[in-house]
């Protein structure tokens, strides 16, 4: 599946740099306000590993490289996992606080759309002749 527009209104290119700032402001507040039990230590190295992938993204909007794109599309995907695994482990632990849970389960959908997103920008930087060897 590839997308031609991002919102139905941006570019491609406009709506990675926009997803990007995003997750830049989203993935330091998630740096500086993480709890310290285990699972959200690694769920801190999680945010600094989407980070440094949300900055490659932004990256490769001013200079077109797919390969930046890329780890995006890496680091979002564990960024995924993790915070399944975290909405899962909170349900368990904490049920009594389960509202709290709400928030990365809300942020999934719009992941799962900056990945496609992004995706679909990497697709349409890649040459022509790159995309028929890869696929």
């Amino acid at each position: 599946m590839k997308l031609k527009f991002c919102c139905y209104c941006l570019s491609l290119r406009v709506g990675c740099c926009l997803i990007a700032l995003l997750e830049i402001i989203f993935n330091s507040l998630g740096l500086i306000f993480g709890d310290e039990s285990n699972l959200l230590l690694l769920g801190r190295a999680a945010y600094m590993f989407h980070l440094l992938g949300s900055i490659m993204l932004l990256m490769s909007t001013i200079k077109k490289v797919a390969y930046a794109v890329t780890f995006y599309l890496v680091s979002n995907g564990v960024h995924l996992i993790l915070c399944t695994i975290f909405v899962i482990d909170w349900s368990i632990h904490y049920s009594h606080r389960i509202f709290e849970a709400f928030i990365p389960l809300f942020a999934l959908p719009p992941t799962i759309y900056f990945w496609l997103v992004a995706y679909s920008y990497r697709k349409s930087i890649l040459p022509e002749s790159l995309i028929e060897t890869v696929g």
